[in-house]
C-alpha cells in the first residue's frame, strides 16, 4: 500500500470515529479470523517442534557455556546451567507429548526431582511410544 493511500484510509477511519492506533492495527493485523488462524499455526508449530529445538538448543548452549568456563570466562558459569535447563525443558515437553521419557537420564532426573503432580508421564493417559525400563 502506498503511503498516500494509508494516510487517506487513516483519515477516513478517523472521521468515522476510529482512532489512528486502531486503524493502524487493523491495517497491519487484518481480520480476527486471520489473527486466530496465525495463532493456531504458531501454537501447532510450537507443540510439534519445541521438544527437539529445546533439547538440541540446550545441548548447544551448554557446550558453549562449558567452553567459556574452560576459557575461564565467568559467563560460562551462567550459560552452562542455562543450557541444562533448556535441555531438561525439551525432555519435559517430549514427555508431555508422548507420555514417556526420551532418555534414561531425563527419566531419572524428573522422577527423582519433580513432585508427582508435575510428572508428565504420571499415568493419566496412554503412552504413544514404547520404551523398555531397565531398572
Amino acid at each position: 500500500m502506498s503511503l498516500l493511500f494509508t494516510l487517506a484510509l487513516g483519515y477516513v477511519l478517523w472521521t468515522v470515529g476510529i482512532d489512528a492506533a486502531n486503524a493502524a492495527c487493523f491495517l497491519l493485523v487484518g481480520t480476527t479470523a486471520e489473527v486466530l488462524a496465525l495463532l493456531t499455526v504458531v501454537l501447532v508449530v510450537i507443540w510439534l517442534a519445541a521438544g527437539i529445538v529445546l533439547r538440541l538448543g540446550g545441548i548447544g548452549v551448554a557446550a558453549v557455556g562449558l567452553l567459556f568456563a574452560l576459557l575461564r570466562h565467568p559467563i560460562g558459569l551462567l550459560i552452562a546451567p542455562l543450557g541444562g535447563v533448556l535441555w531438561a525443558a525439551g525432555h519435559w515437553h517430549y514427555a508431555l507429548r508422548h507420555h514417556t521419557y526420551k532418555s534414561p537420564l531425563a527419566r531419572r532426573l524428573f522422577i527423582d526431582l519433580l513432585p508427582d503432580w508435575a510428572d508428565p508421564t504420571r499415568g493419566w493417559s496412554i503412552s504413544t511410544t514404547t520404551t523398555t525400563d531397565h531398572d
